[in-house]
């Protein structure tokens, strides 16, 4: 037997025989179709005994039930063989013991894919060929049409075959007729040279012999004292403070000291009132004509406002680190910033413009001077 005729013998060993996928295809249309069928029936023969009794009212029903009811259900039960099919396999498949993969990964075809063989196949149903199709593989696989368009297979599901590696247990080439499994390329092995590890070649250049010279006269090294000997007025900056010169003072006693980053006051917020007095911010708050705290809004600065331009609780200021930031709580006439060089900002009451030392607050008539200390 030649090897491509082995080949050809295998891939027929594991494809899906006509029979099977005719069989599989039937059974699948028989419970699809038949549940419908059989509903639209019992519908039927009971809109004929309403009209029997008279009773059309129950008859107009009856016949609207027997219309829209098997469509529903032709449409849930297409669905769920769709469903199946991207699966791998359907009712009638099952029974059969065939199965649908795809040709690349050998897995399942998924929805869309098996959307997809579904419309071709049904296309090339017109044509009296197109389900015969899978007869014209010339490979043995016996894919038709709408398989090679939709990349997928149609495998035998028996115990002895490997759907997943495109095997049958015990393949090999035989003259006695095994099953060949599919020609595979053969991996060649280079053998691996073990490398030295590439070391950059060092170039020494040759030193020339110096011409005589003057003779240079050095003066003799002196070791330095040792730091205990050393008097404390000769390095005081080097030696911390708590820490006398000793024996058990050493130069590592130095390196471990470190300067102490300065420590960054935050400032302290303050609203210059119009009428004169000034309010310190100690946190986060509310002002307005008669604000009422919630939350972590807990210092409420109260204004008189006579003419009633501004509301009771007109806006809130947060502060967030060394920032001050203020929103509009819903006021009836708004909050805007007044600063210099800039048109007037509006205040929102989603974001927080957050303000510089001399901003000033339009609160209604009232102007709120923003400074710190």
């Amino acid at each position: 037997m030649s090897l491509v005729t082995g080949q050809r013998a295998a891939l027929e060993q594991q494809s899906a025989t006509m029979g099977s996928r005719a069989g599989a295809y039937v059974l699948d249309m028989l419970w699809v179709s038949l549940i419908p069928f059989v509903v639209q029936i019992g519908f039927t023969v009971a809109a004929g005994g309403a009209i029997g009794r008279g009773d059309y009212s129950a008859y107009s029903t009856m016949i609207s039930l027997a219309v829209w009811i098997p469509l529903i259900l032709r449409i849930v039960l297409g669905l769920f063989y769709l469903g199946a099919l991207g699966s791998g396999q359907t009712p009638g498949m099952k029974a059969t013991k065939i199965r649908l993969v795809r040709l690349d990964t050998m897995g399942e075809p998924g929805f869309w894919r098996a959307l997809g063989r579904l419309i071709i196949f049904s296309l090339t149903f017109y044509i009296i060929v197109g389900p015969l199709s899978p007869l014209f593989d010339s490979t043995g696989a016996r894919r038709g049409w709408h398989d090679q368009a939709s990349g997928t297979w149609m495998l035998r599901d028996t115990e002895g075959g490997a759907v997943g590696g495109v095997s049958v247990a015990g393949a090999g080439v035989s003259d006695a007729g095994m099953a060949a499994v599919p020609e595979v390329a053969p991996v060649y092995q280079v053998p691996v040279v073990p490398v030295a590890p590439e070391v950059a070649p060092v170039y020494q250049v040759p030193v020339a012999a110096a011409a005589p010279s003057a003779p240079v006269y050095r003066a003799a090294a002196v070791a330095p004292a040792p730091i205990s000997s050393v008097p404390g007025s000769v390095i005081p900056s080097m030696i911390p403070a708590g820490i006398s010169v000793g024996d058990n003072f050493s130069r590592d006693d130095l390196d471990e000291t470190r300067a102490a980053p300065p420590v960054r006051s935050q400032p302290r917020w303050v609203f210059g009132v119009d009428s004169g007095e000034d309010v310190v911010l100690t946190g986060s708050g509310l002002i307005g004509r008669n604000p009422q705290g919630t939350g972590d809004m807990t210092q409420l600065v109260s204004l008189l406002d006579h003419t009633k331009s501004m509301s009771k609780t007109h806006a809130a200021f947060i502060i967030d680190g060394d920032r001050l930031g203020v929103i509009d709580r819903h006021s009836t006439n708004g909050t805007r910033v007044e600063r210099r060089g800039y048109p007037e900002i509006p205040v929102g009451v989603d974001l927080p413009v957050y303000l510089s030392p001399g901003d000033v607050l339009l609160l209604g008539d009232r102007r709120v001077t923003v400074s710190t200390r």
